[in-house]
């Protein structure tokens, strides 16, 4: 901008000899990054209405179809979209996060038999901090069967939840609070989603940090474990997990997560669940477009 003055000048667009109006002017950017950041990081929350009403949605109860999601219908689809919301709200985890965890980053710990995502294995392309972590799988996905669903019978390198084609959504703008690529065809499909159901507009996928957060610390979990599960970074996390070994750290974090209580009807999404559809994207997409 500051060339466009000495231009004016030249020009006679404006007299010469004038002040320029650019100078002194700068924009530090590493600020208005951060302030990006902050703002992003301080998404409100979702309020029980809003949890409630995307968790007794048809998707988990019955749909016409995979694009007919908005229709009630007799088809449980267990795919990416049903167990992406569902991992994401009882974990605080990323989106990015959950879509590039594989079949072999879902382990069962020998000596206590809990069930965890493994995000300290080092291939994973985590946010900077404190994100490298192990997640307990709250009792809620246990008892929807996601491990048969998703984990038994499978290889060990496949995506755990490989996306569907994004449809008409994958042309919209992904606002939902985070930069990673990873789910951005499900982070697009869930804003309408979301939308569809009388969601605020700023609540988003990444919401669901902050709402676990809140929810857990509200049923009395010591903060330092909270910041464990959900990956918040500080050194009294540090020094507290420290103390303990693989196997007593899984069990405290497995009583923090299970602590987490959703406005949901675990026993009736339980029975529909026994008549979903198998988890594979691409014979659940070719068998109920239509």
């Amino acid at each position: 901008m500051s060339g466009i003055w000495p231009w004016a000048q030249v020009n006679e667009v404006v007299p010469k000899g004038t002040p320029s109006i650019f100078d002194g002017l700068h924009i530090n950017m590493s600020r208005v990054r951060g302030r990006h950041h902050s703002a992003r990081d301080e998404r409100p929350a979702w309020n029980s209405d809003e949890l409630a009403a995307v968790l007794n949605a048809d998707l988990f109860f019955g749909i016409r179809s995979r694009r007919s999601w908005k229709k009630p219908g007799p088809h449980v689809l267990r795919d990416e979209r049903y167990w992406g919301i569902l991992i994401g709200c009882h974990s605080g985890m990323r989106r990015g996060e959950i879509f590039q965890l594989r079949v072999r980053h879902v382990v069962r710990h020998k000596e206590t038999g809990i069930w965890h995502f493994n995000l300290k294995d080092p291939t994973l392309d985590l946010k900077a901090g404190g994100s490298a972590r192990w997640v307990p799988l709250h009792q809620n996905l246990l008892s929807l069967g996601l491990i048969e669903a998703l984990v038994e019978g499978r290889e060990e390198n496949e995506l755990l939840l490989p996306e569907g084609e994004a449809g008409a959504e994958k042309t919209d703008t992904l606002n939902d609070g985070e930069n990673s690529p990873y789910g951005s065809a499900f982070g697009k499909w869930f804003q309408r989603f979301k939308s569809y159901h009388g969601v605020r507009a700023d609540v988003t996928f990444h919401s669901f940090r902050h709402s676990a957060t809140t929810l857990i610390i509200n049923a009395g979990a010591q903060p330092n474990f909270v910041e464990e599960v959900i990956g918040h970074e500080s050194k009294t996390r540090r020094s507290e997990m420290e103390r303990y070994y693989k196997g007593q750290a899984l069990i405290k974090l497995k009583d923090v997560i299970d602590r987490l209580i959703l406005p949901i009807n675990i026993e009736k999404m339980t029975e529909a669940a026994r008549t979903g559809e198998p988890h594979r994207v691409s014979d659940t997409r070719r068998q109920l477009t239509a």
